[in-house]
């Protein structure tokens, strides 16, 4: 058991270093909008990056994009990657804790790129990874998180705490807005059926 702790260990570090790039410079991870949609066995996740290249040269890098895999927490049936500024669909490659694209930056240029994932719950618990955020060296300028649960659900658990909540629309919705983030925890929440 401890070798196989070990390797996740090892696998987590490769998986995690945010950008392996043709030159020098990497871009900067500037902040993230991201939705939870959560039902009784699938958490749907829209999430938006924005990316800065504040170089006079070209960027071309392959991010990867690890995911909580667990018995609870089933490998993602299907992802989409997306430039928001094209609509262009990006290839990716999958592997057994998530995926890795390529991002391509022209000079002195922003980026906004969608990922979307469907993701099986045994457990009526989610965690999302957010503590990759300090292997970029910086923290975001900010970050939005909304979660979004039908009215036969309750939230139970959130690991942090949320701004504002609205649960008179036959959804429950709580948001949660941070700036200057470099979180120390991912984020985790757990929900169960209103009685």
């Amino acid at each position: 058991m401890r070798g196989i702790y070990l390797r996740f260990i090892m696998f987590m570090l490769w998986v995690t270093i945010p950008a392996i790039s043709t030159h020098a410079q990497t871009p900067l991870f500037l902040g993230e909008d991201i939705e939870f949609h959560i039902s009784d066995t699938v958490c749907f996740v829209s999430a938006a990056y924005h990316f800065l290249n504040p170089h006079e040269q070209k960027i071309k890098t392959r991010l990867h994009y690890p995911v909580p895999v667990s018995n609870d927490m089933v490998l993602p049936h299907k992802f989409e990657v997306k430039d928001l500024k094209t609509g262009e669909d990006l290839s990716f490659l999958g592997y057994s804790e998530g995926i890795s694209f390529l991002l391509e930056m022209a000079p002195a240029s922003e980026k906004k790129i969608r990922v979307q994932y469907w993701q099986r719950v045994r457990k009526q618990n989610f965690k999302y990874i957010l503590t990759t955020t300090q292997n970029w060296g910086r923290g975001l300028e900010w970050a939005n998180y909304e979660i979004y649960m039908p009215a036969n659900l309750k939230l139970e658990y959130c690991s942090l705490e949320s701004d504002s909540t609205d649960v008179n629309s036959g959804k429950a919705l709580y948001l949660f807005h941070r700036e200057d983030f470099l979180p120390e925890n991912d984020f985790e929440i757990r929900w169960g059926s209103k009685k």
